[in-house]
């Protein structure tokens, strides 16, 4: 079953393309032209009446098929975002425990500490939420409760914890037949195996730009982002918030550039894991003027940025290096 759904979830796009082609050629069939011109070859050895009963046919079988790759496109749609490798919800742990036989005072505290371990993870406090998770999986072991501490670890930076309480989780989903947990797990865990992308130091700042995807209005809804070239098709006036890991000894490295206009800025924080600000660069009424703001990482935590600026076209490159 598992295996099913990820394979649902990974040609999702292309029976949703033969989706569109098929009814295109539906819409096609409706028209007069081209079925004349489809049966123009045989024209001579059919008879209206088996004409009419052909092209019926293909219609109606057509149209089964559009509408079966319709269903299935929208179970693998579906099932992609269940098993999204984010951090699950109270009711899926709610579900979950209640298919357990377990005490009910075990499985109360378990569900209390899983509700305040949540609280925490949606303030953006790691550190309290994996500790709560933690009492939650210690009290009722649940795949839920470890496939959360596994997400949470990921998100902390710590791949070897993250990767052990995946293990576990899947030990678990597998044990209960849990086939869209197994999917989610493996899922996170391929997220974890892949290599961290890392931008070359000494590449220009033309060329290649990713828009400046949104990001958060305060720290506690700040938004991943990744190494890269970015640029603004749009006013920064508000600062908004990103969030990425670093490693111990790791330099993150923000290069940006005006743009060439009359009087622009544009602002560069760096903070650390508490929201103290570490280090702070601007550009203020220089027209295409470059600067970098950097730090070094003393720990292996969640590190915080915030970018502002008064024109469009504002460039910025997030680099990490060892």
């Amino acid at each position: 079953m598992a295996e099913l759904i990820k394979a649902l979830v990974n040609v999702k796009e292309i029976f949703a393309l033969a989706a569109v082609m098929v009814f295109a050629a539906l819409f096609a069939f409706r028209t007069k032209k081209v079925p004349e011109l489809f049966f123009a070859l045989l024209k001579e050895k059919l008879t209206r009446e088996s004409f009419s009963h052909l092209l019926n046919r293909f219609l109606l079988l057509g149209f089964i098929a559009f509408a079966l790759l319709c269903g299935v496109t929208i179970v693998g749609y579906v099932m992609a975002n269940r098993t999204q490798p984010q951090a699950p919800s109270i009711e899926e742990f709610k579900a979950e425990i209640q298919k357990l036989k377990g005490s009910e005072a075990e499985m109360k505290r378990a569900t209390e500490a899983f509700e305040k371990g949540i609280q925490h993870l949606e303030k953006q406090e790691l550190k309290q939420a994996i500790q709560f998770i933690a009492i939650s999986d210690v009290q009722t072991a649940t795949s839920t409760a470890q496939f959360t501490l596994a997400y949470l670890y990921g998100q902390e930076g710590n791949d070897g914890r993250a990767r052990e309480y995946a293990a576990k989780a899947r030990v678990l989903a597998e044990k209960r037949g849990d086939a869209v947990n197994l999917v989610k797990i493996d899922r996170l865990v391929a997220r974890l195996d892949r290599p961290v992308e890392k931008e070359r130091p000494g590449e220009g700042m033309i060329g290649g730009e990713k828009e400046l995807p949104p990001g958060g209005t305060t720290f506690n809804d700040a938004k991943p982002i990744s190494p890269g070239l970015y640029k603004t098709s749009r006013r920064v006036e508000k600062k908004v918030y990103f969030r990425l890991n670093l490693n111990t000894h790791q330099t993150l490295e923000i290069t940006f550039r005006t743009p060439d206009v009359d009087y622009p800025y544009a602002n560069v924080s760096i903070y650390d894991k508490d929201g103290g600000l570490l280090k702070h660069g601007g550009i203020i009424g220089s027209r295409s003027r470059k600067t970098t703001t950097a730090w070094k990482a003393t720990e292996k935590a969640v590190h915080y940025i915030s970018l502002d600026s008064t024109h469009p076209d504002t460039v910025y490159r997030i680099t990490i290096t060892d």
